[in-house]
């Protein structure tokens, strides 16, 4: 997609992007406890677990600043995953729902996406033809597996 959209000389972001697509992918079970330790009106919590959060970034920036920034975004990546334990923290004792069932109930889309991995990385390794023919390649491929396990 980098060489598609961009060209050749950006793809050295390529594992930048990599592993920020899998820090994001955290985001939506950090908004959905935040949002719901608003809507229950615990603010101070809120509050709590964002300067906790605040730390753990800037732990993370003093270790990955002495090395590379490969290092500082993969480093963040695992700060992320690490804060939705935090986030999902006080859930369990206000909603009686922990982070593994949060998990558990996330599950099919994790594995969804895990498949849509996979089949993005096959396809761009084995498709022939170019950039062009691959990118044709990718779109046709991963439509037919992510349509073939909604329907499963």
């Amino acid at each position: 997609m980098v060489l598609l959209l961009l060209g050749e000389k950006w793809l050295p972001c390529v594992p930048f992007l990599q592993l920020m697509c899998i820090a994001y992918s955290f985001w939506p079970i950090h908004i959905a406890n935040l949002q719901a330790l608003n809507a229950m009106g615990h603010s101070e919590i809120f509050l709590k677990l964002e300067i906790i959060k605040k730390a753990v970034g800037i732990v993370v920036l003093i270790i990955g600043i002495r090395y590379n920034a490969l290092v500082l975004v993969a480093l963040k990546a695992a700060a992320d995953f690490l804060c939705t334990f935090i986030n999902a923290w006080p859930n369990k004792r206000l909603l009686n729902y922990s982070i593994f069932e949060q998990w558990k109930d996330i599950m099919p889309s994790i594995a969804a996406s895990g498949l849509m991995a996979g089949a993005v990385w096959a396809a761009g390794r084995y498709a022939g033809g170019g950039w062009l023919g691959a990118g044709a390649a990718d779109s046709v491929w991963n439509y037919s597996v992510y349509r073939g396990f909604l329907d499963v």
